[in-house]
């Protein structure tokens, strides 16, 4: 069957691949996916679900639900690419956070989840809402240093997490480097190569996308008519009619098209390292977020393992994984669609030397790749993670902050196509 509605993406990002396949299930609706390179999903990377914000102490709580009901409908959508294992959040010592703040909000998380569970039909994607959350306190903690165990304990909270935080104890040099009490919170990691991949094949094997790569489309060949978009094609001059029109250009979309709300750039990197020893190996080493004030030597330590032996990490420093925020220095990459190689290395023994000062077992870590993208941040706070949509007439622009909003907005883009048909 032809279907009559024509919609335009612009953008190969998982913005724009999710909202492709999404809309191409519209019973009329035909989608072009275009990309200016030569494949798709080339875009920033992601690890971390980001449910209820437990990495940003200064968002507000309100900020933090929406972030982790976010997270729910994608774990929900995306359930085979989740690797299943807690976060560990605690605060560096030299911080200026309060640690009960930390529990606060992690109680507060379980209760969104707790009535999202119950609106839901009983659906557990971050598992059994009574296992969610585990505080663990100083006293855990010694008895941990002179057993090399946690104390035994009936809380079903603390017995499941209780594996994990151990081996994280394990590695860790200095206990009195993080504030007391610290959470334990059931956060599973992304596997974006495979979730990546899954999007792919499914738009591969759809007769109602297709996809054009090495196409830029921009502002200079973007041109509004009556009920729709006209996008021309600049080897051919001929023009191509859209009823509807999606921008999912992500960092790029200040460089090609005319920016209507003010947004923050910045060019951030993450590095895989890979590390083989005998500590490491432990299959209950989970991911762990040290933090303190962004952008100082205390900035935010991040290490999500994700697979044989090779581990992501972040440093929230200005000498690590905060790259630039010079704006001429972030048009350079993108015209270069690379990072320069003088640049990265520095940025990497850095976060590597910062992980062993609290970890000694990453001391001998193998650098393996710089992870780069550009994050854009709705507004001009540099610390908001939200994203948005905003809906013109017959034009919708995603604003992406974390990838794990995504499911949200394409939900709230496919409800809107649908009631405008």
């Amino acid at each position: 069957m032809t279907k009559s509605k024509r919609v335009a993406v612009i953008g190969g990002g998982i913005s724009g691949c999710l909202s492709a396949i999404q809309m191409s299930k519209l019973p009329n609706v035909q989608v072009d996916l275009y990309e200016r390179k030569n494949t798709l999903l080339q875009g920033s990377p992601y690890c971390h679900l980001h449910a209820g914000g437990f990495l940003y102490p200064d968002i507000s709580v309100q900020d933090c639900m929406e972030l982790l009901n976010n997270s729910l409908e994608f774990a929900e959508y995306f359930g085979d690419f989740l690797d299943r294992r807690p976060l560990i959040v605690a605060y560096n010592v030299n911080s200026q956070y309060n640690p009960q703040t930390l529990v606060f909000r992690a109680r507060m998380m379980q209760m969104v989840y707790c009535c999202w569970v119950s609106e839901h039909g009983n659906k557990y994607p971050l598992g059994h809402t009574d296992q969610y959350i585990a505080i663990f306190t100083r006293q855990d903690v010694e008895h941990f240093q002179q057993h090399n165990r946690l104390p035994e304990t009936t809380d079903k909270a603390k017995r499941f997490h209780q594996p994990y935080v151990e081996a994280a104890l394990s590695q860790l040099c200095d206990f009195d480097s993080i504030k007391y009490p610290f959470v334990s919170v059931n956060e599973p990691g992304i596997r974006q190569s495979e979730l990546e991949q899954y999007l792919i094949n499914t738009i591969c094997g759809n007769v109602d996308i297709q996809v054009y790569t090495k196409t830029l489309v921009s502002e200079q060949n973007v041109k509004p008519v009556e009920n729709g978009w006209n996008i021309v094609d600049l080897n051919s001059q001929t023009d191509v009619y859209y009823e509807y029109l999606v921008d999912a250009c992500g960092g790029l979309r200040s460089k090609y098209f005319q920016v209507e709300t003010p947004e923050l750039l910045e060019l951030k990197s993450s590095w895989v390292v890979y590390n083989n020893s005998h500590g490491l190996k432990n299959p209950y080493f989970p991911e762990i977020a040290i933090i303190g004030s962004r952008g100082t030597k205390d900035g935010l330590i991040q290490i999500t393992p994700i697979g044989r032996g090779t581990f992501q990490v972040h440093y929230m420093n200005t000498n690590s994984t905060i790259f630039h925020e010079n704006k001429e220095y972030i048009d350079t990459v993108i015209e270069n669609d690379d990072v320069s190689y003088s640049d990265v290395i520095p940025r990497m023994q850095v976060a590597i030397h910062r992980i062993t000062e609290l970890m000694p077992v990453f001391s001998n870590s193998a650098p393996l790749e710089c992870l780069w993208g550009l994050q854009r941040t709705v507004g001009t706070d540099v610390s908001k993670r939200t994203s948005q949509i905003i809906f013109r007439p017959n034009r919708a622009d995603i604003q992406l902050t974390k990838a794990s909003s995504i499911v949200t907005l394409v939900k709230l883009l496919t409800n809107k196509i649908t009631e405008s048909e």
